[in-house]
Parts: structure tokens; C-alpha cells; sequence
């Protein structure tokens, strides 16, 4: 479903934010907007279709930072879940790389590596890992840490990074297996047990909804999804 336009309804003293969705009877709230700040209402919903149009968060932003975290945190949240992801969708897997904030090499065992897995975990960046053998027949890890995680709907397995064709799959692990109380160690630690035996390991973050789909009030988790695939680990590309 894609949005069309934002627009918003007052009433007995507040005001609330909806979105219109093309070609289907039927709109969604996006948040609501308390009396103190309604003045910030036309502006939010004019930066709101500007953001439509141009993909551009500046305006966005600029309106956001004088609302109350509730509001923006509502906001943001509604159009990772909606607009964003039909970017995503229309520009296919290369998405990620365009949101890409940052691409880092980790040794295998590396104790640095973990603490970073936890630092984008905790900000809210999207994570893509790979095990890849370098020149000296070791294997490393390469990251890219994303602007944004990737929402997937409660109703469709818990992946946003598309299996390699061809490459059949021993297992897959995702952090709700997990009983540590860590999901971060627990993902990184099945997947170094994969790494070093050989295996090519992916491992990624993605965003679930809990079956309500995205919207203002439905509480969504980050999940982490490790791949271990029936194939050797690969050579890093550094032509890519």
C-alpha cells in the first residue's frame, strides 16, 4: 500500500495526523498532536508530503525538533515502517547501501567487534555482517551499518536480506531462539561457531511488528537473523 498525502483533523482540543492510502478505502493515524503544539500541525503535515515527494528529511526534521519526543518518535516510526520500506521495495535489495552509514572489517574473534554490534543495536542502525576470507586465508568480518533497519510485517518470516540464489541453507537462527537475555552476543556467538568451521555466515538485523502492523501505538522489536550457508566462505570483493 503506498501513501498518498498526510493531512490532519481537529478535534476537542488536540489534533491528529493521518495518512491516506491510494487505491484503497482507507487511512491510517500516524500520530497525535496535543493542544499545547497544534500551531506545529500545518507545518508537520506540509513537511510530511514534502517528505513524500523529495525522500528529503531535512524539513522533516526541522518541524520535528520543536514537538514533543512522542510526536517524532511516532512519526519517524510510521514512515519506516511505510514509506521507507516502499523505497525499499522499488529500488530492490541496492536500497540498503544507499542508506549505508558506515562499512568496517572486524578480525574473526575480535573483541571490538561485539561492542559495535551493541552500539548500532542500541542507536537503531540496520546491521548486515558476512564472514569473507581475506588475502592471508583468514576469515573476517565485513559490516555495514544502515540509517535504518529493515521492517518486515509480522506475517512473513523475519528476513530483509535475500538469500544468495543457488546456495542452499543449513540453518537459521534468529535471536527469539535466544535465552541469554543478550540477543547481540547471542547472534554473534552462533555465528562465529559457523565462521570458523568454515561456513559462509550472514548475519542482519530486521525491524517485526508484534502483528498489528506499523502504526502509532504497535510495539515493534529488532530482531537478529543469522544465516549459516551450505558453501565455503567467499573471497572479499574489493572491486565492490
Amino acid at each position: 500500500m503506498t501513501v498518498e498525502r498526510f493531512v490532519s483533523y481537529d478535534s476537542a482540543g488536540k489534533c491528529r495526523i493521518f495518512a491516506l492510502i491510494s487505491h484503497a478505502d482507507k487511512i491510517e493515524v500516524v500520530t497525535t498532536v496535543g493542544s499545547r503544539d497544534q500551531a506545529l500541525t500545518e507545518p508537520l503535515v506540509g513537511a510530511l508530503n514534502d517528505y513524500l515527494a523529495t525522500r528529503s528529511e531535512v524539513g522533516l526534521d526541522n518541524v520535528l525538533g520543536k514537538m514533543p519526543a512522542p510526536v517524532s518518535m511516532a512519526v519517524h516510526s510510521y514512515l519506516r515502517g511505510h514509506t521507507l520500506r516502499e523505497a525499499e521495495a522499488e529500488a530492490g535489495d541496492s536500497s540498503a547501501r544507499k542508506e549505508l552509514v558506515r562499512e568496517l572489517y572486524y578480525g574473526l574473534d575480535s573483541p571490538n567487534f561485539l561492542e559495535q554490534l551493541e552500539a548500532a543495536y542500541t542507536i537503531g542502525l540496520g546491521v548486515r555482517v558476512a564472514s569473507e576470507r581475506v588475502d592471508d586465508g583468514s576469515i573476517e568480518w565485513t559490516a555495514h551499518f544502515c540509517k535504518h533497519d529493515s521492517y518486515v510485517p509480522a506475517t512473513l518470516a523475519p528476513r530483509a536480506w535475500p538469500l544468495p540464489q543457488g546456495i542452499p541453507v543449513l540453518q537459521t537462527w534468529t535471536s527469539q531462539e535466544s535465552t541469554t537475555g543478550n540477543p547481540v552476543a547471542a547472534a554473534l556467538e552462533v555465528a562465529r561457531a559457523a565462521a570458523s568451521q568454515g561456513n559462509w555466515v550472514r548475519m542482519h538485523t530486521v525491524e517485526h511488528d508484534d502483528g498489528g502492523g506499523y502504526t502509532e501505538g504497535v510495539v515493534c522489536t529488532c530482531e537478529w537473523v543469522v544465516d549459516i550457508l551450505d558453501a565455503a566462505v567467499p573471497d572479499r570483493d574489493l572491486s565492490a
